[in-house]
């Protein structure tokens, strides 16, 4: 039996990054290609639906931080405070421009460029600007493995 698991959910999120850390072990692009970020960011989706509020807290947006130490997860705090999180990059996006992009809808590129997706690094990161292009072709390599994960959306398919 396939278990699915709740879009955006903290059970949904490990589910993505344990085949993304697969993923990597076996293809060595993808491996390669996210081996040089090192970096904590501040994921901030908005209007989320009232099925997710339910399970993340009661508010209109889901906050979580996810520390990547050279290509590698290393944590995941679904209990972050937004307003005193020391990450280094916040990234904003409204959960119906998620959803785009976890079903193709939606391409990295576009959706930051129209500011659909708004990534900006804090506390003087000065790193963003070596990693923000590679982001996006290792933001798509996410997505498509991302979509393996059994998916319902507020609590339907």
């Amino acid at each position: 039996m396939n278990q699915s698991f709740e879009f955006l959910s903290p059970e949904w999120v490990q589910e993505v990054v344990t085949r993304v850390e697969s993923a990597k072990a076996d293809d060595p692009y993808f491996r390669d290609l996210v081996s040089g970020f090192s970096l904590s960011t501040l994921y901030l989706v908005k209007n989320i639906p009232a099925a997710l509020r339910k399970r993340c807290g009661g508010g209109r947006t889901l906050a979580f931080q996810v520390r990547v130490e050279r290509g590698t997860v290393k944590e995941i705090d679904f209990s972050v405070d937004p307003e005193n999180a020391n990450v280094d990059v916040v990234v904003q996006v409204d959960y119906r421009d998620a959803r785009k992009l976890f079903e193709g809808k939606l391409r990295p590129a576009i959706a930051v460029v129209s500011g659909r997706v708004k990534a900006k690094p804090t506390n003087g990161f000065s790193g963003w600007s070596k990693i923000a292009a590679k982001s996006v072709v290792t933001a798509g390599r996410i997505l498509r493995t991302a979509r393996k994960v059994p998916t319902t959306f507020g609590g339907k398919n």
